[in-house]
């Protein structure tokens, strides 16, 4: 009896690491032809060799541009352009850069606004913020201890599903999210857009 238990859990064991390592194969199958991010959605690296060395004010994209490349997915999400280029993490810091987007190397969530991007402000509770995405509006959640930032585009139960531009995550829990930044959507004549319309 004891012989065939312990037979039985090896079988299990080993079914287990067999489903393990196959759904192992299929995250790096998906992340290597890049379809393990949220399809029909702009996905951007802040260190991609395009833009990782630009500057915001003394320190690079690739150092301290998560929140900002968060932002330029939103922008290509809608279309928008930064300063007559499609918005990607290098044309969005340029733009920045010369539109009062930076204090230091801190991006000044208002600046956008005329790229159509109109900021609500801050919120702290995980359940408003799973309401504003819900609502069709964008949050940029915070992170690994307040210390990095990423797009949430949906809620999964506790979770946030994510595009993350330093390519940690695809999601990340309720307990793990300190605050986000949140933005309604502007049409070319700045008046707000619901989450219908897109």
């Amino acid at each position: 009896s004891t012989q065939s238990t312990w037979g039985f859990h090896k079988i299990i064991f080993y079914l287990q690491s067999k489903r393990m390592k196959s759904q192992l194969i299929l995250l790096i199958a998906l992340t290597i032809l890049g379809l393990n991010q949220v399809q029909g959605k702009a996905f951007f690296e802040q260190c991609d060799p395009r833009w990782a060395n630009d500057f915001l004010y003394n320190k690079t994209i690739c150092q301290v541009g998560c929140l900002m490349s968060s932002v330029s997915m939103a922008l290509a999400d809608m279309g928008s352009t930064c300063g007559g280029q499609s918005c990607n993490p290098g044309t969005l810091n340029a733009w920045l850069r010369t539109h009062g987007g930076y204090e230091i190397n801190l991006f000044v969530w208002e600046s956008v606004e005329p790229l159509g991007l109109h900021y609500l402000g801050k919120f702290y509770n995980t359940e408003e913020i799973a309401d504003q995405i819900q609502q069709g509006r964008i949050a940029i959640i915070n992170v690994n201890n307040k210390s990095h930032w990423v797009i949430a585009d949906e809620v999964r139960g506790t979770n946030f599903i994510v595009r993350d531009p330093n390519n940690h995550s695809d999601i990340y829990a309720f307990e793990g999210v300190s605050e986000a930044g949140v933005f309604s959507k502007l049409s070319l004549n700045n008046e707000f857009l619901s989450s219908n319309d897109f």
